[in-house]
């Protein structure tokens, strides 16, 4: 677009307008990013103002900004580059991709859920990339933020978009669907994650149900069949609802499954068919969300085969059963992105499957449960002492909790250590792990686990 338009589109002030015959190809919001020619959008965080940047990206080539006049007014910068204002730079970069994603007719696949989003959406796009060109978000690009600029990465050869959704609040994803326009919608399940936020699990099921709400009748949805708060979603939408799952009421179905630490097999049962699958990833968790893959490729019609090599192909983003072998022979599986009860039992599940030596299994906080916060993590060492595991370790105050379920359910103390932060933890490990042993680490994002992980590497 050219920069006249854009300044339109967001209803902006241009300034330096003898210069604005210029062509837009890409947004950024980061100077260290910038390529030649881009337009710089300035944030503002808690603790940034991307504003202060504004030079920078001038100096690194950038050949045009928005600024807020609030801003522009208190300070006055001198730049030579066409300058459009606007009341808040978030605001127009969500309208400026909220028009760019409206010039493409094409499917806008949206994930949401407690547990699994990321994953899905990566092994979504795995498939859909066997036959279409398509975008999809970046890591975690699931917020206000992340999923403008994922929108903004369309163009004319997009055939698909594979989006993801999160949320911390009711009337977030609202936002984000006014946003995408999504065509086809996914909700992975429903879970006591952001509690103490939202209060109520209800509350969590009417925020994640907002994505459902927000497809029209013309496009379709594909619920967790296993999830009980997700089947109650079928009558919240007008679009075409199908479930997937291991039951028989699930129209994308899974069974004769196989599974050991590295992959999974299933026969796919879907309209009398069937067809052997096999996935390049562990857990029981990993076929749900590879059968909500199946299923928005078969109705966007892909064969069967196709699917079948799509899945084959997938991987999931980094910190999420990442795993690494050292120079002793220790596995450890780092899958520290993010954590919660549910979350953490299927890893500790894929865990007990690993074969060696010693299982052994690191774990952290887990935070924003509210009141279920100590129920979660007693819960959480329960699974770990009838699932195989032959070491605890624990680190931090509601670590303890996980460490006390694991004694109270049988394990005994020998194999439970509990320390107060990473580095004692990780000392202890440095002397105790030996070849054979396999380790998994998993915590909440802001318990740092991935921290022992490097120093054992």
């Amino acid at each position: 677009m050219k920069v006249q338009e854009i300044a339109k589109i967001v209803f902006g002030e241009l300034i330096n307008e003898t210069k604005a015959a210029i062509d837009i190809k890409k947004v950024s919001t980061d100077t260290r990013t910038i390529s030649e020619g881009d337009l710089f959008i300035p944030l503002i965080g808690e603790r940034f103002n991307g504003h202060d940047f504004l030079a920078s990206a001038q100096e690194r080539g950038a050949c045009a900004v928005f600024a807020q006049k609030s801003y522009w007014q208190e300070f006055k910068p001198n730049l030579t580059m066409p300058v459009i204002l606007v009341d808040d730079t978030l605001k127009a970069l969500q309208d400026l991709a909220h028009y760019h994603r409206s010039k493409y007719n094409i499917p806008v696949i949206a994930i949401t859920g407690s547990n699994g989003k990321t994953s899905t959406k990566d092994i979504i796009a795995a498939v859909l990339h066997q036959k279409l060109n398509i975008v999809k978000s970046q890591g975690s690009f699931n917020n206000e933020i992340g999923l403008p600029l994922t929108l903004l990465e369309i163009n004319s050869a997009t055939q698909a978009v594979v989006v993801e959704m999160g949320m911390r609040g009711l009337g977030q994803i609202n936002e984000l669907a006014g946003i995408a326009r999504p065509t086809i919608g996914v909700v992975t399940n429903v879970a006591p994650v952001h509690i103490e936020l939202l209060k109520t699990i209800d509350n969590i099921a009417s925020a994640k149900g907002e994505l459902v709400r927000n497809i029209g009748k013309s496009g379709k949805v594909f619920l967790n069949g296993e999830d009980p708060w997700c089947i109650k979603m079928k009558d919240w939408t007008e679009a075409e609802v199908n479930f997937y799952g291991f039951n028989n009421s699930c129209r994308y179905q899974a069974q004769a499954i196989e599974m050991n630490f590295y992959k999974s097999k299933f026969k796919l049962i879907i309209n009398g068919q069937t067809k052997d699958m096999e996935l390049q990833l562990p857990g029981k968790h990993n076929i749900l969300n590879s059968l909500a893959a199946v299923g928005v490729a078969y109705e966007l019609g892909f064969d069967l085969e196709s699917i079948s090599q799509g899945l084959k192909t997938a991987v999931i983003s980094e910190k999420r059963l990442e795993k690494i072998t050292l120079d002793n022979g220790v596995i450890l599986v780092n899958d520290t992105y993010n954590a919660n009860p549910i979350s953490m039992k299927a890893s500790i599940d894929i865990l007990s499957a690993a074969k060696g030596a010693r299982r052994v299994a690191v774990l952290g906080d887990m935070y924003e449960l509210g009141e279920y916060e100590k129920e979660g993590h007693l819960a959480v060492g329960k699974h770990v002492c009838h699932n195989g595991v032959d070491l605890l370790i624990t680190i931090g105050k509601l670590g303890k909790f996980i460490a006390q379920g694991a004694l109270d359910s049988g394990m005994t103390e020998d194999r439970i250590y509990s320390f107060a932060d990473n580095h004692e933890a990780a000392e202890f490990l440095k002397k105790s792990i030996a070849q054979g042993d396999t380790v998994l680490f998993k915590g909440s994002r802001a318990a740092k686990i991935e921290e022992i992980v490097k120093q054992l590497i």
